[in-house]
């Protein structure tokens, strides 16, 4: 296109006598010159157009490149989603009713510890998945709506499962350590009673009493 302006400007100048190869008029100026004003409207429209389908390509690569991420990402949560709900959930409360001993509450907490590794790891993954699917946030060009909300459903789901692990592995701890306590003073209390029995069957003055 920029080639054709060119020329044409050289048209008009030899037209018009002021090129190295100027002839004699043979049509009107004005129609040269609006020739060349047609020719650099169509140029500039022509740019625009290019200009725009340039953006849009680059919006279909982002979508295409979205879609692809997203893709590989949805794999991760759709594994992770699926343990959380058909054995993380089921886990956790097994472990609302605790039993009243201390050697079954330390037995639960060994099978806790157990279990807790393993979905803090599903945890993780689903986190550093939602955090691959962070930089989409900022391309506001970008139609990405539909993703926005699976991944808003996976992030709640996640989202709770973690905080109901937080909060088990918390009460877990708690108890255990209460009942621990517990045993220590039942202990204490059982060790003073034998040591008054104690005295008392060696005192003949606590006897006499």
């Amino acid at each position: 296109m920029t080639r054709v302006l060119l020329l044409a400007r050289l048209c008009l100048h030899e037209v018009l006598g002021e090129g190295p190869n100027a002839k004699p008029l043979t049509r009107p100026v004005s129609l040269c010159r609006d020739a060349l004003d047609a020719a650099s409207v169509l140029y500039n429209q022509v740019d625009e157009g290019v200009h725009r389908l340039v953006m849009l390509s680059n919006k279909r690569i982002q979508e295409l490149e979205l879609v692809m991420e997203f893709e590989k990402v949805e794999e991760c949560f759709k594994e992770v989603s699926s343990w959380i709900e058909n054995v993380g959930r089921k886990r956790l409360k097994e472990t609302i009713n605790l039993d009243d001993s201390l050697e079954m509450l330390l037995q639960a907490q060994k099978q806790f510890k157990e279990f807790d590794l393993i979905a803090s790891e599903y945890c993780k993954r689903g986190q550093e998945a939602l955090k691959k699917m962070n930089q989409w946030e900022d391309l506001s060009f970008v139609d990405v709506h539909s993703y926005r909300v699976k991944l808003q459903t996976y992030e709640d789901q996640l989202e709770e499962f973690c905080t109901q692990l937080d909060e088990t592995r918390h009460r877990v701890c708690e108890t255990v350590r209460l009942y621990e306590f517990f045993d220590k003073v039942r202990q204490a209390i059982c060790y003073t009673e034998e040591d008054i029995k104690s005295l008392l069957g060696l005192s003949p003055v606590l006897d006499c009493l």
